[in-house]
């Protein structure tokens, strides 16, 4: 059994592609992810520093991704508006930022020091 066949890797890009095309949250994510690395690349992060962009980089984009599952689970099991389904949204959302928000203030001590 291979750890990881092609068609689960094709499922998974196919998944990001379509997180890609459809979430505009995930789009904005990406685009400042890319403005990050690139700031590390062009600051001369190596080793540990580049390390720890890329890990919280993909971190984020990874919380971004499980919200949207959530989100969708959600809508599909409770089409119409309810409550607290509202609030499991809100909270996947709060998760997020929680993770977008200290992974700047790793990056701004990183950068900074």
């Amino acid at each position: 059994m291979r750890l990881l066949s092609l068609k689960s890797f094709r499922f998974a890009l196919r998944g990001l592609w379509r997180s890609a095309q459809q979430e505009p949250n995930f789009r904005f994510e990406l685009a400042v992810a890319a403005v990050v690395l690139a700031g590390a690349v062009w600051l001369g992060f190596r080793g540990a520093s580049l390390a720890f962009v890329l890990l919280a980089t993909g971190v984020v984009l990874a919380g971004e991704l499980f919200n949207t599952v959530l989100e969708r689970l959600l809508d599909l099991l409770e089409p119409r508006l309810n409550r607290l389904a509202g609030e499991l949204k809100d909270t996947s959302a709060a998760a997020v930022l929680v993770l977008a928000l200290a992974a700047v203030l790793a990056a701004v001590a990183i950068f900074l020091g």
